[in-house]
């Protein structure tokens, strides 16, 4: 299991990491080796607000794919923890890459929110921006994708032993089970307070020297949490 942080729009970042897949050096990388001026995607999600397949299994790299011809899966598996979005100047081409990748092999491609898949901060960074001087023929392109983000997972457990996120754990987040077991709310904008803002904004601090236990987050939402937590 590949796990991958932020991508922010940075293209070439993102298809230099596949280069190194012999079957994504081909038909798939070539298609967006220039970005497209046009493109059009759909949204549909009917996952768990925890990622099914990064939830249980530690061996995704011998998963098979299996499609109406049954071939094998194209890649290793891969934990992308979000922020494909605003900053870069190619995130519309990062989130079509990832998603058609998603529908190539669902078992072994997991996207996970981040903090910037909302309305707000991609409105707010540039996510919006880029959507309107690129189609702007196509004044709901923007909300197309932000629709898809609202139903995102937030978290996943790799390996039946690793905890991901975008952000960092909660104070009110004191089992696993209790997103396991709960209600799933999405789709859900990013809430101002509560476990599914921190899973998204809450942040560690490694030093025991400058804190510990929890204190407030200098940017304004969630926690910092020390080591000893």
């Amino acid at each position: 299991m590949n796990i991958c942080g932020d991508i922010h729009g940075q293209l070439e970042d993102l298809l230099n990491m596949f280069a190194r897949e012999p079957p994504l050096r081909g038909r798939v990388l070539k298609s967006f080796a220039k970005p497209p001026q046009r493109a059009k995607i759909g949204t549909s999600a009917s996952a768990p607000a925890l990622a099914p397949g990064a939830a249980n299994n530690g061996k995704e790299e011998a998963a098979d794919q299996q499609p109406a011809t049954p071939s094998p899966s194209p890649f290793r598996s891969y934990l992308f923890l979000g922020d494909y979005v605003d900053r870069g100047l190619f995130s519309i081409e990062v989130m079509l890459l990832l998603l058609c990748l998603k529908l190539i092999s669902p078992s072994e491609m997991h996207l996970l929110r981040g903090n910037h898949e909302s309305m707000a901060i991609s409105k707010r960074y540039g996510f919006f921006d880029e959507c309107k001087r690129r189609y702007p023929s196509s004044p709901g392109m923007w909300k197309v994708f932000t629709d898809l983000f609202l139903c995102l997972p937030v978290a996943a457990i790799v390996g039946e032993a690793v905890f991901c996120c975008h952000g960092g754990i909660s104070p009110e987040l004191e089992s696993v089970q209790q997103l396991i077991c709960c209600p799933d709310p999405r789709p859900f904008e990013t809430p101002s307070s509560g476990v599914f803002c921190d899973l998204l904004w809450s942040d560690p601090v490694t030093d025991p020297e400058v804190m510990s236990g929890w204190s407030s987050n200098e940017r304004g939402v969630s926690y910092c949490w020390g080591p000893d937590v």
